[in-house]
Order: structure tokens, then sequence, then C-alpha cells
């Protein structure tokens, strides 16, 4: 693979990253799939009553940037 397609990669799997969210106050997308996928996380190892179901939409989005950053 050529070293341009590589930069171009790279270039674009970080500027989705830290693309902000749509809100008032957007907080960077990488920043907010961490929040949901911790949550997700310990909702299901602890006491919690309920699933924060959100954050297993983390899991194919980190899947696909990681099978993309490989390829």
């Amino acid at each position: 693979m050529s070293v341009a397609i590589q930069i171009s990669k790279i270039t674009a799997l970080i500027s989705f990253l830290f693309v902000p969210g749509l809100h008032e106050n957007g907080v960077p997308n990488v920043a907010l799939l961490g929040i949901y996928f911790f949550q997700f996380f310990n909702d299901i190892i602890g006491t919690s009553e309920e699933i924060f179901w959100e954050g297993f939409l983390a899991l194919p989005v980190f899947t696909f940037l990681i099978i993309f950053k490989i390829n």
C-alpha cells in the first residue's frame, strides 16, 4: 500500500474521532463513545437495575475503526 493512502487513512481516522458532536457543548466523538462504553460496561458488571444500551453502539464503531486502520 502506498504511503499516500496510509497517510490519508490516518488523517481520516483522526479527523473523525475529533469531530465535535451536534449539540451546543459538543463533545468529540471518541470521548462520547468512550463514555457510553464505560457506562455500558459498568452497568453490566455492576449492580445496576438498568443497562445503558447506547454503550453497545460503541462496539461496532470501534471494531470498524480498528479494521479500517489495519487494512
